[in-house]
This record gives structure tokens, C-alpha cells and sequence, in this order.
């Protein structure tokens, strides 16, 4: 699944300029961020269907694994800080979501992406792609795009 340019959990309010991709590890967790997302805004599923997901070859890095727990720990944030964390009612706040300032950071300091843990589905991952810092020998290359 690749969200571009909409604001989300990792993705800061500078970085709207910025591209961003978000591919899941698999088609499940793919629709239960895509559902996520839209429940977010009250919607009812059946409204914004059919939805259409993309496979994506991922080859990057440069790339900071946050679904590992020494570098959370180093970096003092929690997987259920992380997860649970209601980056949307901090935005409407003063404070800024701390998964956003992940993002950020990971952003200003060059590198391709975050590997980070799904809030919507339980024990699968999602890769936030800074497309505009991704290497020349990185790659992020459609699968079967003549079908689309």
C-alpha cells in the first residue's frame, strides 16, 4: 500500500512538500491501514471503494528498524507509545505527535525510511519511504505495473 502526500503517523507537517510512501509487509495489513485511515474521517468503508493496492519491490539502505526494541529503547520511545500514541488529537494540540518527530528526524538526517511496527494490524510492519532521500542505488520499483 503507498500513501503520497497525506499526512500521517510519521509523516510531519513540513514534510507535506516532501513524498512519502508507506508499503505494508502484506495485502492484509495493507486494507486494515487503508480502513484505518478512512475511519479516521468517520467514513463508512464502503464509500471510498474499491480501493486499488500496488505491490512494491523495495530494495533501501538506509533505513532506521524501529520495530526493533534496542533502538527504541536507545532512542527512549516505547512499541506502545508508538502505536498507541493519537497523533491526530496532538496535532489538533499544541504538541507534536511523537511519532512525527520520529519522522522528522529521520527525514532531516538523510535517511531512506523508518521500518515501524502497524498500528491497524496487530504484529505486521510498515516502511515510511522518504522518496526524495531514497539513494540512486536504492530501488522502489512497481511489480506488474502493465496491469494496473
Amino acid at each position: 500500500m503507498g500513501v503520497l502526500g497525506i499526512i500521517d503517523r510519521f509523516e510531519a507537517r513540513c514534510q507535506t512538500e516532501e513524498r512519502v510512501v508507506t508499503p505494508c509487509h502484506s495485502p492484509s495489513a495493507a486494507m486494515a491501514e487503508a480502513l484505518a485511515h478512512i475511519r479516521s474521517y468517520g467514513l463508512p468503508a464502503q464509500s471510498v471503494m474499491p480501493r486499488t493496492f500496488v505491490a512494491v519491490k523495495v530494495e533501501l539502505a538506509q533505513v532506521l528498524d524501529l520495530t526493533d526494541g534496542r533502538i527504541r529503547q536507545s532512542l527512549g520511545v516505547s512499541r506502545n507509545r508508538m502505536v498507541r500514541a493519537d497523533w491526530r488529537a496532538d496535532m489538533q494540540s499544541t504538541r507534536v505527535p511523537v511519532t512525527q518527530s520520529l519522522g522528522q528526524a529521520a527525514f532531516e538526517a538523510g535517511l531512506e525510511g523508518l521500518l515501524v511496527p502497524s498500528a491497524a494490524a496487530t504484529g505486521e510492519e510498515n516502511l515510511i519511504c522518504f522518496v526524495d532521500n531514497v539513494l540512486s542505488s536504492s530501488r522502489l520499483e512497481v511489480v506488474s505495473p502493465h496491469e494496473l
